[in-house]
């Protein structure tokens, strides 16, 4: 299954980014993660978080398939335990297509972005830095992987 991992914000810590690359580099066929980053919207004291978030989501529609399945991870989104995660994403592979998930950068994202989403997925009830978001998301990618694979990175 192709996962694809959007994300607003190109500079992140060197040990965010080292985490994230620990983690990706564990995927394995049939499971192709992709993380594409994308330069937040410039900000100005005069500027409107909509126009930012717009700009933000014109960008993001450049990387979209047509034939992925796009979760938008947001604070009000579902709320999955590991294990129905895990399910979940066994769903989503079955159905032979791709998986994109949206990281937005420091205002969300646009309301015509989560619109178009078809599915919505908290984190955290907290917000989270988008750094941190995109951490997570890929750790908890691994981690329902591993329990799909019957591998024991998961313990209960």
């Amino acid at each position: 299954m192709k996962i694809k991992i959007i994300a607003i914000g190109d500079k992140l810590p060197d040990w965010l980014e080292s985490g994230i690359h620990s983690f990706h580099k564990r995927f394995s066929h049939p499971w192709d993660l992709s993380i594409v980053t994308i330069s937040p919207a410039k900000r100005s004291k005069t500027g409107q978080a909509v126009q930012y978030k717009q700009d933000e989501w014109d960008k993001i529609k450049r990387h979209l398939q047509k034939d992925h399945i796009i979760v938008a991870l947001d604070e009000h989104g579902k709320h999955f335990t590991t294990r129905s995660f895990s399910e979940w994403l066994v769903t989503k592979q079955s159905s032979h297509r791709g998986l994109t998930l949206l990281v937005g950068g420091p205002d969300g994202l646009a309301p015509e972005c989560l619109d178009q989403c078809h599915q919505r997925m908290a984190l955290s009830s907290m917000t989270l830095p988008h750094g941190i978001a995109r951490l997570l998301i890929v750790e908890q990618l691994y981690r329902a992987i591993s329990l799909i694979q019957h591998h024991p990175y998961h313990r209960d």
